[in-house]
Order: structure tokens, then sequence, then C-alpha cells
């Protein structure tokens, strides 16, 4: 059937009339199996039509809540759509709910649900109140096809649907949209052109909310736009419905935008070196010239990476909640479209958009129709809450005086909550929510969603709730476990305490993070991805307490789970470091349980010892989980048939001393060495007379990259060509050059992972008399302050006895922070403090399980030679 004139609506009744005249043209298309299932315009209405005759013949009366729960399909639309033209008022249920679905119903007067068998139980309930549930598999109940013969006449100023908010704050609460207000957004959208017959919009959405049922949905409908609906609401689903049904258009919310970004720029800045050169340059080349000048070159440059996500792709339409601006510009500098608008649920979905020809890059875009936009209450920058009024905006809500007096003012403008300004040209730029603005302690105002935003740069954060804790601002931080693999280290936490404290350092002083816990478990969102902060203290506490493991309670994993006995025995090793820990397989070593290099050698020698394994040493940086571990013992061979696994690295090698010309080019280096830091950062040295002539251990604290050339300056010559160091394989021993330059300046190679080698190599320079430099924190100090040693000084001690001289460096900090390439001149001064033994640092004999406490009584000793008790680096 040929597409008939457009008629006005002042219904929703109007508009499946209209979508009744569209006749063979695709309504919505499924997908199924990897395969597309259109169907029609009149097959879909005939649906809706068929649905609300069914519900008549059961004596459905006019005004009548009737629910509908279940995943995105042409017979959820039909379903909702023909409880409304049937008169009644169709109440749209979330399929995971975050609070009772019997006091929801119960609020909203609700007696019928259609839904899934898989489903149904949910709602056994209702047949306790008289009413039942239906089968939204078959939602016409074998009607079949209907058409409007029958169907009352539809009154504009009638509720149509009833929502829940979405629930981030507590509660949801339940508000009507009538008829009036629904056709009012659609007609707005409509008349921007954004959506046309010719367009094919891709929906990855739950349909229970708003903006997914009305603007991705109904609106699209109304302008003719096949709707394509997933068959999961997961990566796979999304990408399965891109290469079946080449959409022209995608709405979705900010977090599946930042999801797909983050894996297309993942695949080509960080691929192979053929595509980093390549498209990974381009892409590059894109954002900045679309971030100074606008100049939208990923059209051309970007246009093979397009191709391989959706060929017909131009569009990306972007709703309900705030999209970040390096989301934004990603997606623009790959060559889309991105459309960004601003709304609540109590405003029918959208109130401003950006419109093709009529947007400004960060903002939330003009109001749309009959929209009216105040800010009440500005501060010096302008910024105050958004009061809206409109005719898509709700009368109220349900049975709820009290939030109705604090929603809409005397003069009948809705309070939406938010923050924001109003340029002079009468775009709106969103600064975050009213109620979750945090005021600290000494009457600071923190947006919080800034302020992770800012946090969100760093690679090692997955995720991050900030919250007011005790007064302060902290933050439940969800690592990114790849990216910290990457970096080769163990020590995770004091990982993100590095990544935190560096974004930190960038910040203004109020928005820097006092504390932080760690989880692994996502953090608490609604369906469309926005933070539900009020779970926040509870999660933050609860992390507190368990040292960032997330877990139910219980045993969890047992040696019972485990069909093989080496399995079992493997779990056992771990289970007997936890006793009271829930562990699962995917439980992380390093994040959840909080193991250091140390513990994970010392769980590695007890796995080859009790299981008489040679675990190979190449293999180690491959463990992350538990299952990880039970893989990597069950899959390594029998000790006694092949031997200990070889390293990577010769320590012998590398700690022997140096021929003729080794020596000669180590005074050279140590000459030159002493004499330009001496000179360039006005070095200073106190306590040189505390140096022993024979064998000992330095640690100094660390802050730069400079401090190993610093210290070695500060020593006497004599000492100083006597002296051994550590260096991380991945940036010291990478290249012929640089592992030639370490064998002269005698630094060993020690993996992370590996810290007996550090041991190891470290008791045969103490055993030639020489030094060893060791630094116990590890990592650099991201701000300068000292860190927590780690228990590798206090194995150190107590295995070899070693004197150790404390030290402190003060200034390196200052003059070569993490991220500058060359030193400032900064005066900087070293000071080594009385040598000490294991007996002086406890008062008595170290024995094994003193390793901490060594650690932390000579971190004292370090931080006692801050002059003025302050730590500065």
């Amino acid at each position: 059937m040929a597409e008939t004139a457009e008629s006005t609506l002042s219904t929703l009744g109007d508009m499946v009339a209209r979508l009744r005249a569209r006749g063979d043209h695709e309504a919505v298309v499924e997908i199924r199996d990897g395969a597309c299932h259109p169907i029609t315009s009149a097959d879909l209405a005939g649906r809706i039509y068929a649905v609300a005759a069914a519900l008549r013949r059961d004596g459905l009366e006019a005004g009548e809540v009737v629910g509908v729960c279940g995943p995105p399909s042409a017979n959820w639309i039909a379903a909702a759509l023909g409880i409304i033209v049937a008169g009644g008022v169709w109440l749209s249920i979330d399929e995971q709910p975050t609070y009772p679905l019997s006091e929801l119903l119960a609020d909203a007067g609700c007696r019928q649900v259609f839904t899934t068998a898989d489903l149904a139980e949910r709602f056994a309930f209702l047949a306790e109140r008289g009413g039942r549930t239906r089968d939204l598999d078959d939602p016409t109940d074998g009607i079949g096809m209907a058409d409007a013969a029958g169907l009352p006449a539809l009154d504009p100023s009638a509720p149509a649907v009833i929502y829940f908010t979405s629930g981030t704050t507590g509660k949801p609460k339940g508000f009507h949209l009538t008829h009036r207000n629904l056709v009012a957004s659609i007609t707005m959208v409509e008349a921007t052109g954004l959506a046309t017959a010719r367009d094919r919009a891709l929906v990855p959405l739950p349909l229970h909310h708003v903006y997914a049922s009305i603007t991705g949905t109904i609106t699209g409908l109304t302008c003719g736009t096949t709707i394509i609906l997933p068959e999961a609401l997961t990566g796979p689903g999304i990408r399965e419905a891109f290469q079946a049904a080449n959409p022209t258009m995608l709405v979705a919310v900010p977090r599946l935008y930042e999801t797909l970004t983050e894996g297309i720029l993942g695949r080509v800045l960080h691929g192979g070196l053929l595509t980093r050169l390549t498209m990974g340059n381009a892409m590059k080349l894109s954002m900045w010239t679309r971030r100074r000048f606008g100049w939208r070159l990923g059209r051309v440059l970007m246009a093979p990476v397009r191709r391989r996500l959706g060929p017909s792709l131009k569009v990306m339409v972007s709703g309900g909640a705030h999209l970040r601006e390096e989301t934004f510009y990603a997606l623009e500098a790959l060559g889309f479209t991105v459309l960004s608008g601003w709304g609540l649920s109590e405003t029918s979905s959208v109130f401003s958009v950006n419109q093709i020809g009529a947007r400004k890059d960060g903002s939330a875009g003009r109001p749309l129709g009959d929209g009216e936009v105040r800010i009440t209450q500005p501060n010096e920058d302008g910024i105050g809450e958004i009061e809206v009024r409109g005719s898509v905006v709700t009368s109220g809500y349900l049975n709820n005086e009290q939030a109705n007096r604090d929603s809409f003012t005397e003069d009948g403008w809705f309070k939406t909550g938010d923050r924001g300004i109003v340029d002079p040209d009468g775009f709106i730029f969103i600064r975050g929510r009213l109620k979750e603005l945090i005021i600290l302690s000494g009457g600071e105002n923190v947006n919080p969603e800034m302020v992770e935003t800012a946090y969100l740069e760093s690679e090692r954060i997955e995720e991050i709730g900030v919250l007011e804790y005790d007064g302060q601002l902290v933050a439940l931080v969800r690592p990114n476990r790849e990216s910290l693999r990457g970096d080769g280290s163990s020590q995770l936490r004091v990982a993100m305490r590095v990544a935190l404290t560096e974004i930190g350092r960038t910040l203004a002083s109020h928005h820097r993070l006092a504390g932080f816990e760690l989880t692994d478990e996502p953090l608490p969102r609604t369906r469309l991805g926005k933070l539900q902060r009020f779970k926040l203290p509870e999660r933050y506490a609860a992390a507190k307490a368990r040292g960032g493991v997330s877990e139910e309670g219980g045993a969890g994993l047992t040696g019972k789970d485990f069909g093989d006995p080496e399995s079992a025995k493997a779990f056992a090793l771990v289970r007997a470091r936890f006793p009271d820990r829930r562990l699962e397989r995917d439980t992380s070593l390093f994040v959840d349980l909080g193991m250091d290099s140390f513990d994970w050698m010392n769980l590695v020698v007890e796995a080859e010892d009790g299981l008489g394994i040679a675990i190979d040493s190449e293999r180690m940086h491959e463990v992350d989980t538990i299952d990880d571990f039970i893989t990597l013992c069950t899959t390594s061979p029998n000790a006694a048939a092949k031997g200990k696994a070889s390293g990577r690295y010769d320590a012998e090698r590398w700690t022997r001393p140096l021929g003729p010309f080794g020596r000669f080019f180590n005074r050279f280096f140590i000459t030159l060495n002493r004499w330009f830091w001496r000179w360039w950062l006005r070095l200073s040295v106190e306590g040189a007379e505390n140096l022993p002539s024979g064998a000992a251990t330095i640690t100094p604290n660390h802050v730069s990259d400079i401090d190993a050339f610093v210290t070695s300056a500060a020593l006497p010559p004599s000492v100083a060509r006597r002296a051994a160091w550590a260096g991380t394989p991945s940036r010291l021993f990478n290249s012929a050059v640089m592992r030639g330059f370490s064998r002269l300046a005698r630094i060993f190679p020690v993996e992370d992972r590996r810290p007996d080698e550090a041991v190891a190599n470290a008791r045969r320079v103490l055993d030639r008399g020489d030094v060893q430099l060791w630094y116990p924190e590890g990592w650099r100090s991201p701000d300068g302050t000292l860190m927590d040693f780690s228990t590798g000084i206090g194995r150190l001690i107590i295995e070899t006895g070693t004197v150790v001289v404390p030290a402190h460096i003060d200034g390196t900090f200052a003059a070569m922070p993490r991220g500058r390439r060359w030193p400032r001149r900064v005066r900087t001064t070293v000071r080594f403090g009385q040598p000490v033994t294991g007996r002086d640092l406890l008062g008595r004999e170290p024995e094994k399980g003193d390793e901490q406490a060594i650690a932390d009584a000579l971190k004292a000793r370090v931080a006692a030679l801050v002059p003025d008790g302050t730590e500065s680096g």
C-alpha cells in the first residue's frame, strides 16, 4: 500500500492509524538467529488493534492500568500501544527492577501485566489481588489481526502511560504522561526532520524507559523510520544487528557510546604497527582538526573504520544522560554526526536537542516546540537550577503530593534538578545534578560527575563513583585490569593511588580525592547507565571493611567444585592463605585479595614444593585470577621430570664483576653523573659519614625517574663504584643499547612478579662486600609523599642480615615529577641516616613473618630524615 499524506496527530490512536496507512513499509525489524525478520506497518498496526480488541473483549475499563514487562520486540510495542488505543493506560515496567514490583504496581493501580513465560512468576502476586498476567509472546490472545472498529475515541488530555523514574536516588516515583504530552514530544522531533521514512534506526535499549520507548521507538514509527531491535542488548547482539540490518541511525545512551568508542579506539590506536601508522595517525589528525577547527576530516580519513561498524550508519543520537566531551569528539572524529539532547522522563524524554545545522559542541541543544527554560539562583558563573515548562512536561507524580510540592513552582515551572546555563543563543549546557552536589565540611561545592570525568582520563580506571564519606571526598574505583596488567606490576593498589594522584594534581584542591576503595563489581547503575549514587556509601563502606573484595558472604568456591584432584590441590593453596574470604574462579589474586609481589612469589614456591611442579617464570605474568593460577599449576611440568624452568634473564650475568673496560666506563659514568647533578641540582649531601665501608643496603624514598642518578651522585665515588641497582626490564632492558648501558652501570633486571630474583641478586651483591640500592616503595610516589614500604625489604634483611642505611631524597619530585621530560633546576638534598640492622628496627632478632613489621619500622626511619616532618620529595 502506498504511503498516504501524513495526518495531524492529537492522540496516539492517530499515530497507529498513520502507521496502518503505510501498508507494506517496514515498521520494525527483529534480529533473530543473526537474520532480519521484518514486520510491516500494516502488520504491526493490525497487532496493536488486535491487542486492543482482546482487552476490550475482556472488559477493560476506560483509564484502567495495564503493565508491559519483557524484552524488546514487536509484540512489546503492540502490547503497549494496544493498551492505549483500547482506552487504557500503559504501565511501563523494567525487566530488572530495583524496587519491589508489588509496591510499584500497587502505586500505579495495576492488576494486569503483559509478560513472558520466563518472567510470569514475578507477577504471581497479581492473582491474590484479583488480577492476571497476559502472554506477551501472543499479546493478541489468538485474535491475530484486527482493525480500529469498535475502539473508543481517545481524549487528548487523558493519561496514556505511567512511567517510574529510574531510581538513581532511592524509591522510584510514578507519573502520568498524557496523549497531549506524548504527541507534543513526537511532533516536535518530527518537525526537526531528524528521522524520516528513509532511515533505519537501531535501538539497542530496554523499552521500559521513556527515552527508548517514546523517542527511540514510537517517534520513529510515527516518522516512518524503520526500528531495528537486536536479539540481545549485549555487545555481540548489537554487532549482529549492525551487520544484519545495516542501520543509518543509532539511538542509544552515553554508556553504550563510551563502550563503542573504547572498542574502536582500542583497535585503532593499539593495534598492529601498520594499523597504528595509518588509521591511528589518521584518527589523531581527525580528532585534532575536529576540536581545533571544527573540520570533519573523519568522514574521509576514517571511512574504512566506519564501514566495518556499519557502512550506512551516519547519525548517532544520544540521550538519557550526559554524553562526555571526549566521547563526543571521538565519535565525531570517526566521521559520525553526533546529536545529543536533554530531557527527563517527566518531560517526555526530549526537551532540547542539537539539530543538523543548529548545534553547539558540548551543549544539549535548544528547547523544541513550545518549551521554555529558565535558570534559578545562578552562581557567579551563571550556573543554577534548570526549570522548564511546556506541553511535554508531566502534570505531576502519582500519590506523592510532597514530590509535587518539591518539583513544581507556584507559577507552574518544573524543577528539573539539573544544574546548567543557557547561552545567548538559547543552547542549554548541563553542569550536573543539583541533588548530587556534594558539600564538603569546608563548604566547597563539588560536582561529582565533573570530578569523575576528570579521573576517567586515566586508562587504569574502568569506573569511578565519587561520594562524600566522613566529611571527605572519596571514590569507589573499579580498576581496568587489562591496563594494570600491561603496567607489569602486581602492586595494584599502589598503581591505582598513582593514577588517582596524577590526575588529582591537575584539579582544584577540593576536587582531589582524600581516599579511595577498590571493587571488582560494576558500579550500581540503572538500565540506561545512570549511576545510582544513593547506593555508593554502602558499597564504599563494604569495600573498605573487606579490603576491596566484592563478596556476598558464604564460602563461595570449594575444593569439591573441581573435577580433578590437581586443580583442587592448587585451589587449596589459595584457600589456606585466605580462609575467611569468599573465593570464586574469577577472584583476582591482586585486585581482590591484595597480594603483592612477595605474596605471589611465596604462593608460587608453595605450589612448586607442594605439587612437585616446575612453574615457568615466563608464564607468571599470565596470572590474574584464581582460575589462572590453577591453570598455571595444572599445566606446568613435573619438577622431577623436567626440572625448574629458567627465567628470562641470567641473574649471574648481570651481577658478576665488571671487566677492565666495564670498570673504566663505570668510573667515567660515575664521575660525569656526579659532576652534572651536583651542578644542575645544586646537590647537597648530609650524613655521608653514615655510609659503611663494607656491604650495606641503602634504602632511599622514590619520587622521580632521576632518583637513581641523584643518589649515585650523592655517594662518595668509592661507594658509588661498588653500588648495584635493580631495574624494570620493560624500561631498561628492551634494547641492545639499554642492556649494554645497564650492564656497565651495574643495573640488574628484576620482574615485578619474580621478587625472589631481586633478593637473590641483592644477596650476590652483598656477599661480595658491595652496596645494594633498594627502593622499598617500589613505585615512584605520585605526589612526593612517602608511600608504604613493601615486604621485600623485610625479606632481604631477614635472609641476608644486611646493614641498612635509610636515605631521603628531597627535591627531585619538584625537579622532575611524572610526565616531565627534563628536570628543572631545583635545589636538592640527599640525607643518609644512621645504619641499622633488623635487630635495631624490631628491638629483637628478626625472623620469618616479620617482613611487614621491618618494612614499617624502616619507613619510619626514612620519614625521620625529613627536616621539618613533612614529605616533599
